[in-house]
């Protein structure tokens, strides 16, 4: 059928589309978009700003959560939960100022002796790159990237020898970081339990079940994660310290701490501490020892993704590794190495809200969906039958 429209109809349909697009440009309308664009940059404003705030909030709740088990045992003891939580601090302390004492003697030895020859030793990778560049002086692209790889050293050098000189001010800095992450998780452990029913009040009746599960799911994996650092950077650290002091590397002491410390970055820093130590025997010793030292590194990594991985993290956080690895790296192109450091507990609790709250929602649209289509067969004989019973059109 050919429906054609008079002028009339057609001059009322552009006003209708006109008075829509006075209706969508309204003043109001626009106040309202910009008071949001403007909500958006303050919030941006604040992140920026406030970052290093939100880190150490961060830090201080999984912190919390993984020391949560010893203060909840402490207080089914009938201990005074703050009281708790400082028995706690005392004993970290305790345990803290032990290693200090058995390592800080041959850790200032070694850090002395490596300072006083880090010129030397800076020196000596200037003859190896030197010597490369003769023997590939054929190759301009080769020659081009040992030039890089020269100025790459030098800025190197320099940036230790500033760090080594601001190391008292960032030696205060992580001190001072330390005390507001233990302060903040003090009472994060303290005051989280009253603040929490006030977190379910803002949800539906019908959903603070399943957020309450949320959260304690959320904890039990933050635990777990800290937990699970503190045993791999303690046997990692042994490990490499003792395989360095057995293959007669310098620096094991110093070296050993680096690859403890080195395993709060997942999957990637153990690459790390054993380059270095890889390094510092092909610096010190020769190209045999740093292999050995590879060599030696590649096992204890085996050590570690056959028994530490799957019995101490994976159990406990319970996140895939490929996911790991992922947010691993968005972290570190995001924060740098602090987002490094924190992408797995944040990943964590990103999967608990995927799995806890948004797969089931998605999941009941899908159910409800074919329970819909499946009843809408049921539905069409009926309304064919009455539409039979219609009398025809003559």
């Amino acid at each position: 059928m050919d429906v054609r429209r008079t002028p009339a109809e057609t001059a009322s349909g552009e006003s209708e589309r006109r008075s829509w697009l006075q209706v969508s440009v309204a003043p109001r309308t626009l106040w309202l978009i910009a008071g949001i664009a403007l909500l958006f940059i303050c919030i941006g404003i604040v992140l920026l700003k406030g970052i290093f705030v939100f880190l150490l909030l961060f830090t201080a709740i999984v912190f919390a959560e993984g020391i949560r088990p010893v203060v909840d045992r402490l207080q089914r003891w009938h201990v005074p939960r703050p009281l708790a939580v400082l028995l706690v601090y005392l004993c970290l302390v305790l345990i803290l100022a032990l290693l200090i004492w058995i390592l800080l003697r041959p850790l200032i030895a070694q850090v002395t002796h490596l300072v006083n020859n880090f010129p030397s030793y800076m020196n000596r990778i200037g003859g190896l790159v030197t010597g490369l560049e003769q023997t590939l002086s054929g190759s301009p692209q080769l020659s081009s990237a040992l030039n890089s790889m020269r100025s790459s050293l030098t800025g190197l050098a320099d940036g230790v020898l500033s760090y080594a000189i601001s190391l008292p001010q960032t030696a205060g800095s992580i001190l001072l970081s330390i005390v507001l992450v233990a302060v903040m998780a003090f009472f994060w452990l303290t005051g989280v339990e009253e603040l929490k029913p006030l977190i379910l009040s803002v949800f539906p009746e019908q959903s603070r079940a399943v957020v309450s599960d949320m959260l304690i799911d959320m904890g039990i994996r933050l635990s777990g994660y800290v937990r699970g650092v503190g045993i791999n950077m303690l046997v990692i650290g042994v490990l490499s310290g003792g395989a360095d002091w057995l293959l007669g590397i310098p620096y094991p002491t110093l070296l050993g701490i680096v690859a403890g410390l080195m395993e709060i970055i997942p999957y990637f820093g153990p690459w790390i501490s054993g380059g270095v130590a890889a390094i510092v025997a092909l610096l010190t010793i020769s190209p045999i020892a740093a292999l050995e030292v590879i060599v030696a590194y590649i096992l204890i990594q085996q050590i570690e993704g056959h028994v530490l991985i799957p019995y101490v993290m994976m159990r406990t956080v319970k996140i895939n590794p490929l996911t790991v690895v992922i947010a691993v790296i968005l972290g570190t192109e995001l924060l740098g190495i602090i987002g490094g450091i924190l992408a797995l507990p944040v990943a964590a609790i990103v999967e608990v809200v995927i799995m806890g709250a948004i797969v089931p929602a998605l999941q009941r649209r899908v159910d409800h969906s074919h329970h819909a289509s499946h009843a809408q067969p049921t539905e069409r004989p009926a309304e064919s039958e009455r539409q039979q019973r219609l009398p025809s059109a003559p």
